[in-house]
């Protein structure tokens, strides 16, 4: 049979398109090379410890950590602020009876101004506001300096709050909270007149009387 490609056209009629040239086929690519992960990072030295030198305090509070003397004051101490205000406040005392608010605002007013000068180490006023047996115990500390000098730029006042503040004769106790620190209960006598933070030797029974009448 005659190709119809030989075949004459018609007359008029357009010759057919040529065909189109066959497209070669795209050339392969090569798989990327394998990226090896990136090197784990070296482990973080570790942090030493943090060794707090007991002949070394950092504060007049501290010391009292580590006088060997004082082994009932030191089962009680608790850090009030950062690097020193430790405190172990043991009283006897006589009956109960309710605080008046004279009396509470004295013993919140030696908490604050105690809290100031262990915060500022102005050891002529943390010795003020000590009972003399504490004072006493306080001066015969190897590392007692009367002659230091309070902080040129003390820090910044941190807050004390006293609590539930209580009497039994001529001693006290309140609970004593600082931001981010957790409650302490503390004791205080009476000398003189006025409210002192104290810590002789010996055992007390904490006060039950309330400084918050009930409703």
């Amino acid at each position: 049979m005659p190709d119809d490609s030989d075949r004459p056209l018609p007359p008029g009629e357009p010759a057919p398109a040529p065909p189109l040239p066959e497209v070669p086929p795209l050339p392969e690519v090569p798989p990327l090379p394998e990226v090896p992960p990136p090197p784990a990072p070296p482990p973080s030295p570790e942090a030493p410890g943090i060794a707090v030198p007991i002949r070394q305090p950092r504060t007049a509070a501290d010391r009292w950590l580590r006088v060997p003397v004082l082994p009932a004051m030191i089962a009680g101490i608790v850090l009030l602020v950062a690097g020193g205000f430790g405190l172990y406040l043991l009283t006897r005392g006589g009956a109960s009876q309710p605080v008046t608010l004279t009396e509470e605002s004295r013993i919140r007013g030696l908490v604050e101004d105690f809290a100031a000068a262990v915060d500022q180490q102005d050891q002529a006023a943390v010795l003020d506001l000590l009972c003399a047996e504490e004072a006493e115990e306080f001066r015969a500390d190897d590392d007692f300096q009367p002659s230091r000098e309070p902080l040129a730029e003390p820090p910044p006042v941190r807050p004390v709050t006293a609590a539930g503040i209580r009497v039994m004769g001529d001693t006290g106790s309140a609970e004593v909270s600082r931001p981010g620190q957790r409650d302490v209960t503390l004791y205080f006598r009476k000398e003189g007149g006025a409210w002192k933070v104290c810590a002789p030797a010996g055992d007390a029974t904490t006060p039950s009387a309330s400084a918050t009448p009930p409703n």
